[in-house]
């Protein structure tokens, strides 16, 4: 791990005395010398301040204290807290001073803290989005613009492709028979006709589906888009009873799916 990478400090310095306790235990007296300019070398590569690696080294190499009989005296106290850089390490020093003064002095506490590394994209993306007709393996909610009908479906074809075959491609479609039926529908399309003027009934038609389809759930497993898409409609079972008449089919299919697996 390099010297200036953003992470707790005794993580950062593990490795320096790991390969130090390991060459105490496994090296000869003799070669002990040649081993640790070895791991002076190894931390010089990255980035490592001498006088730092000194101290570590001295820090390893000295005889260990009995832990077990002074954990016994001892109380400790866990803490789990974020780390946001150096600064975060002093305000926790500064805080365990403040803490030990507020104990008894009989009484003997000792505090372990360590730091959680969280990652940037667990507060934000840091990634660009995909733009949202590319998505796919998708459960998918298309809401008509003129009664207000409501499709849930499921694909893992992209949107672009799909929304296409629900527009037009697709003549058994639900939504693309439901174009043909529903009054509400016909009545926005005499709007946009008003004047005389003639529209690509295709087109419209698509880009219709493309506007009014949001995405609701999605996966990359085909059997979880099939109970995902079954919790969909049943969710949305209101709407669907006064909707699109092949939504019954494929709630059927769904459970089907479901009970033979």
């Amino acid at each position: 791990m390099n010297y200036e990478s953003f992470t707790n400090w005794n993580y950062k310095v593990a490795w320096i005395r790991s390969l130090v306790n390991r060459a105490k235990r496994l090296c000869a007296s003799s070669k002990l010398s040649e081993e640790l300019a070895n791991i002076r070398r190894f931390a010089s590569y990255n980035g490592f301040p001498k006088w730092i690696v000194k101290r570590i080294m001295q820090q390893s190499l000295r005889p260990k204290r009995n832990v077990e009989e002074e954990a016994e005296d001892q109380d400790v106290l866990y803490m789990m807290l974020p780390y946001n850089g150096k600064e975060s390490e002093n305000i926790v020093k500064r805080c365990k001073k403040r803490l030990y003064r507020l104990f008894k002095k009989e009484k003997k506490i000792k505090f372990s803290i360590r730091f959680r590394s969280t990652k940037v994209s667990f507060f934000t993306s840091n990634k660009d989005r995909i733009p949202h007709l590319s998505n796919s393996g998708v459960i998918y909610k298309y809401t008509c613009p003129g009664c207000s009908s409501v499709y849930i479906g499921k694909t893992e074809n992209t949107l672009f492709n799909r929304t296409k075959q629900h527009g037009w491609c697709q003549a058994d479609s639900a939504i693309c028979k439901h174009f043909k039926d529903c009054e509400a529908w016909k009545d926005v399309v005499g709007i946009f006709q008003l004047g005389g003027e003639e529209i690509d009934r295709m087109q419209f038609q698509i880009n219709c589906v493309r506007e009014n389809t949001e995405i609701i759930n999605r996966s990359d497993n085909w059997l979880n888009l099939s109970f995902l898409e079954s919790l969909a409609i049943k969710e949305w079972q209101p709407e669907l009873n006064r909707g699109l008449k092949s939504c019954k089919n494929l709630i059927l299919k769904c459970y089907m799916t479901s009970y033979i697996i």
